[in-house]
């Protein structure tokens, strides 16, 4: 079972009933006892309800009590014990994210992450440590905060060659390519271009193809300025599907105007073709209808004229 950082966050303890933030707070005095090396299956029973109300606050993005509930919990849960990964890694994430953001904080996940990748190398929740240690170094976490993008990448390869084939390993190379994309230098674009090509040829990646295909298409549109070599990868992003699917109507005319502009009519008439047939509604149609129709007019007249 996946266990993505905070977007997609769920337990695998999903099936028992959450108590909320309020009930919390009359635990720490049943935590305090489970000190013991053979937990009672009521102790056992406090700790998953505990694990619940931290893993609802951080969906809620409350962490300061996320924090305070997972601080509470780390001192009850051993190593061996099958929830601490996830609880050390949502121990690490609250630490990182309360507000206001502090050095001590950043420094405390950092910490944790740390001694999960260490203690669990194979734990799916050490695929997202890496990731998470990957973004804490890329970015200013608070005023004064450096970033070292050369060390973010090293955690970005470790995903990626430590967890291949998983979703993380994608998310990895996502960030990864950005790093090189965010320079500006069309040598490291090119590079971010090559990595998700990369990607895009694994079959394992179908999930992923119209995220993927639409980066691509953005990269050499408006950073190389080629939108000659945007209209594929856009195209593909379109027939795969969109990450916004409510988007896909003006990313068909965006592809239909730029194909035009090619010389590429058959692609474009196939663009309009498609927004007329599936987007019935939108603002598009008219004048996707008319451009069709010229394109059609164009072509036989061609036709004609070869004759």
């Amino acid at each position: 079972m996946k266990f993505p950082p905070l977007t997609c966050y769920r337990s695998s303890l999903a099936s028992l009933s959450r108590i909320t933030a309020t009930a919390m707070l009359a635990l720490p005095l049943i935590l305090s006892s489970l000190g013991c090396s053979q937990p009672s299956e009521e102790s056992q029973v406090s700790k998953q309800d505990t694990l619940e109300a931290g893993l609802a606050a951080l969906r809620v993005f409350d962490f300061e009590q996320s924090y305070e509930t997972f601080q509470q919990l780390s001192a009850s849960v051993q190593k061996e014990d099958e929830m601490w990964p996830l609880v050390t890694y949502s121990h690490a994430i609250s630490a990182w994210l309360k507000t206001p953001t502090t050095a001590e904080g950043v420094a405390e996940a950092v910490r944790l992450l740390d001694l999960l990748s260490q203690e669990k190398p194979k734990s799916t929740y050490t695929a997202s440590a890496l990731l998470d240690l990957g973004r804490i170094t890329e970015i200013s976490n608070f005023r004064g905060d450096t970033p070292d993008v050369v060390t973010a990448r090293r955690y970005y390869e470790r995903v990626r060659t430590e967890f291949p084939n998983s979703e993380m390993a994608i998310r990895a190379t996502l960030f990864l390519a950005q790093t090189y994309a965010q320079t500006l230098n069309p040598a490291d674009i090119h590079k971010a271009i090559d990595l998700l090509d990369a990607c895009l040829q694994d079959p394992a990646n179908a999930a992923w193809v119209g995220l993927i295909a639409q980066y691509v298409g953005v990269l050499y549109e408006q950073y190389l300025d080629q939108p000659q070599k945007a209209i594929d990868p856009y195209m593909q992003a379109a027939q795969a599907g969109l990450a916004r699917h409510a988007d896909t109507d003006s990313v068909l005319w965006h592809i239909g105007v730029l194909a035009q502009r090619a010389g590429r009519d058959q692609l474009a008439a196939q663009a309009y073709a498609q927004i007329i047939r599936d987007y019935p509604r939108t603002v598009y149609r008219s004048v996707s209808q008319e451009r069709l129709e010229q394109i059609q007019k164009e072509a036989s007249k061609k036709e004609i004229d070869r004759r």
